[in-house]
């Protein structure tokens, strides 16, 4: 009873202090202080639900443990002036809101227009602000040891995000794309009822270029305001809000249908629906919703709305849809196709799908220098069979007919007629030569030196492959990185401009900029050719076609076909005295496996044996046993030499016969002298070969720890440049950094980007090149071969005395 009530106390002691836990946890949920936040979309819209999602999450992810937080479901107007305002002014006058969040352009303009506001209030998506007399005012705030220029709303309780358009940049890159002299806006009618000035946005856009431009409004049918427009030659898609989905849809399939290009302001997802291009990146929703959570935390902790930062700065990439250009018949120009992001690209589409160790193996079934050496070894394969032929019995057979005149047939008294045929059978046999041992011998050593050298081929070809493929992923890394950083460009070029219209600065910063984005975009266009040469060397080594194209997959060190992926892997190389005794294995192992060795082993067992043959050439005879048999008919016909008689003359003969020339000039001497130097120097060559394998070996795993041990050095790196270069891009925008501060900390962010996505790459390189010298690949060998690799790796290590410490 005692030990049953002793449980029954400590179940009971559990018990209490969890219902004491989840109190305390209850009560400290209860002490965080509430807020509730309301959001007012313009009207539905069926992207409004993904970017509420967006919103919602984001605030929660930074506000949770802070406050308990009360998202209260969504408000929708219906895309009218009066409707936004009367739900505004609902949640103005609502005590259970703490905090508006507005979504859409007519909600920016209302919020911003009010006289005042009883509680904070935070517009989303305001754009033009300026030409929609939305109020902001430039301040000098303190931060850190120094202090900045911001533009905020300056109005008590509201705060807004400055979500920029570049309306002219899209047309000029609309246009780079496409040529053409006149432009059709489609907007949405609900917008520019009630904010008509942003009709006069896209008419100067087009009056700057010089393009003759209309305005189409469109209500709830793109495919009606289509219908009942005239002939259009290039359409600039601003947001459709109030379309679903489908509607936009059909709308873009109707204009392709009618080859029209189109550009979106919007961005890459209406790009994916059909719409040919685009330079922007959708709205950025994660990087908008991240601000709008800061932003709300912020007002929380106590600082004002009015003096909040509303600059935003949104990302831009030319997008390119390749099925909507092929249907409407656009060819972009190899510039704009390398400066692009392309959807539904040739080579996205490939149905060939290559990875490393598939393009390996294809390239050992396929490459044409590898198959012309199979051929070779071939060849040998019979010149051995020739040799071995010379040892085997011989059977000749001959037949002679002989006339004669008469007097000599006469003057044979019988002996002879006037035809004499003869047929012989001869059979020989070699009992002993040592030249055709020599033959037989010499050339089944020189077949081992083609099938060495076949293997030799075969190596090598598999690096150069392996090699290839990673060239290739190099070079695409290296492409994606200069779009990226010509990207990065374009958003610093577009902040400049702001800063010139703050006064911040001149237009110089603004024409530097646009040099920078010329030498980016010849760095992309040098990429993209520089990766289609690298996918050109792969189809070669193939044997396919050389332009034909693949899709690619990423190789990593994780990956299960290296070596790296396995932790064991790891012990090897994590100090240098463990790095040491791995370089000695792999030399051992080299040296037992390289076929350029076994190569030359094989050519010196054959040239020894020419210097064997060369010695016994002065004492050793060909024995040689021979048998004939032979059949003579006479004919003595003189009026028909060839009425021979029935019964012939046969003979037979056997016969052993020894040969040994006993003098040749002194050419025997020769031949055995030269044999022996000839022997010599495949020595000399055999020990220089292995000097040389080895110092291969340890130079390339020198080489892969190097560049094993420098990925993790070039992460940090660029950590370190991507923070230093956001600090000053965030200064530069605010107008306390110069242009030169950026531009060096966008090359060294730059740099960083390329030696950090390029390190995995180049240390997979490296140990190829370490695999190859040593003469076996760890992605061609099987689980069960890899596992035996690693038992003899840790067999040496015990040999040598060297513990291995494993994770």
């Amino acid at each position: 009873m005692s030990g049953f009530g002793g449980a029954a106390a400590r179940i009971f002691l559990v018990v209490v202090c969890c219902w004491m836990a989840s109190t305390a946890q209850t009560a400290a949920a209860q002490e965080l202080p509430e807020v509730s936040i309301a959001f007012l979309s313009n009207g539905p819209w069926d992207r409004s639900e993904e970017i509420g999602r967006e919103f919602r999450a984001a605030i929660q992810r930074l506000l949770e443990g802070k406050y308990r937080v009360q998202l209260l479901p969504d408000v929708e107007a219906d895309f009218t002036e009066a409707g936004i305002r009367r739900e505004f002014e609902a949640l103005l006058q609502d005590p259970q809101v703490d905090i508006i969040v507005g979504a859409g352009p007519i909600f920016s303009y209302i919020a911003a227009q009010r006289e005042s506001l009883n509680k904070p209030v935070v517009a989303t998506f305001a754009i033009n602000t300026e030409l929609m007399g939305i109020p902001s005012e430039i301040i000098t705030l303190e931060e850190g040891a120094g202090t900045v220029r911001e533009k905020v709303s300056g109005v008590e309780n509201l705060t807004y995000i400055d979500f920029p358009d570049n309306v002219r940049g899209d047309l000029e890159t609309f246009r780079e794309l496409v040529p053409f002299d006149k432009v059709t806006f489609v907007v949405s009618g609900a917008v520019t009822r009630v904010l008509p000035l942003l009709r006069r946005n896209f008419r100067d856009a087009a009056e700057e270029m010089g393009l003759e431009h209309e305005v189409l409004e469109v209500g709830n049918s793109l495919v009606g305001a289509i219908e009942s427009a005239g002939e259009m030659e290039a359409v600039y898609v601003a947001p459709l809000l109030q379309l679903t989905r489908e509607d936009l849809k059909a709308g873009i399939d109707a204009l392709i249908e009618k080859d029209v290009p189109t550009f979106s302001l919007w961005g890459r997802s209406e790009v994916e629906m059909g719409i040919l291009a685009s330079l922007s990146l959708d709205a950025d929703v994660a990087k908008l919703s991240r601000r709008l959570a800061l932003t709300i935390l912020r007002i929380l902790q106590g600082e004002p709305p009015s003096r909040l930062p509303v600059s935003f700065r949104r990302r831009q990439r030319l997008t390119i849809n390749m099925a909507t250009a092929r249907a409407i018949g656009v060819s972009p120009s190899f510039q704009m196709l390398t400066e692009a992001e392309l959807i539904n690209d040739v080579r996205q589409t490939a149905a060939r799908r290559l990875d490393l160790v598939e393009a390996v193996r294809e390239a050992l079934r396929r490459n044409l220098e590898l198959a012309s050496q199979d051929r070779t070894v071939a060849a040998g394969e019979q010149e051995v069979a020739i040799a071995r032929s010379l040892r085997l019995p011989a059977l000749e057979a001959s037949s002679r007919t002989t006339f004669i005149d008469d007097d000599r047939a006469d003057a044979s008294f019988g002996a002879s007629g006037q035809a004499n045929i003869t047929n012989s059978l001869t059979l020989s046999q070699i009992l002993y030569s040592d030249s055709v041992s020599a033959q037989i011998d010499i050339a089944r050593d020189i077949q081992r030196t083609r099938e060495e050298e076949r293997e030799q081929l075969r190596l090598d070809i598999a690096a150069e492959s392996a090699g290839a493929y990673l060239n290739i992923l190099i070079a695409k890394t290296v492409e994606r990185i200069r779009r990226d950083n010509l990207e990065l460009t374009r958003a610093n070029l577009e902040m400049a401009r702001n800063r010139q219209r703050l006064g911040f600065s001149g237009v110089s910063d603004v024409t530097r900029w646009e040099s920078e984005i010329a030498n980016d975009r010849r760095d992309v266009i040098q990429a993209s050719a520089r990766r289609n040469q690298a996918e050109i060397a792969l189809n070669q080594l193939l044997h396919r076609p050389l332009e034909e194209a693949f899709l690619t997959e990423e190789a990593g060190l994780t990956d299960a076909e290296f070596l790296s992926g396995d932790q064991r892997f790891l012990a090897y190389i994590e100090n240098p005295e463990s790095f040491k005794v791995l370089r000695r294995f792999l030399v051992e192992e080299g040296l037992e496996k390289a076929p350029e060795l076994r190569r030359l082993e094989a050519a010196i067992k054959a040239q020894e044996r020419v210097l064997l043959a060369a010695r016994r050439a002065f004492w050793a005879p060909d024995v040689v046993i021979q048998a004939s048999l032979s059949d003579t008919r006479i004919s003595r016909n003189p009026g028909n030499p060839f009425n021979l008689p029935q019964n012939g003359n046969i003979d037979w003969t056997v016969a052993v016969s020894a040969t040994l020339p006993l003098f040749e000039g002194g050419a025997r001497k020769a031949e055995r002298q030269q044999a022996f130097e000839d022997l010599k120097g495949l020595q000399i060559d055999r020990q220089s070969v292995a000097e040389l394998i080895e110092q291969r070996i340890r130079s390339s795993a020198h080489e892969a720890g190097f560049s094993f041990a420098a990925i993790s050095l070039a992460n940090d790196a660029y950590d370190a440049a991507r923070r230093n270069f956001q600090l000053i891009q965030d200064a530069y925008s605010q107008g306390v950094s110069d242009i030169t501060d950026l531009l060096n900390a966008q090359e060294a962010v730059l740099n960083a980007d390329l030696a950090r996505a390029s390190a995995v790459y180049q240390f997979l390189v490296d140990w190829i090149e370490a695999q190859r010298a040593v003469g076996a690949f760890d992605f061609l060998a099987s689980p069960a071969e890899r596992d035996a690799w690693f038992s003899r790796v840790d067999a040496y290590y015990r040999l040598q005395g060297v513990p291995l410490r494993r994770r």
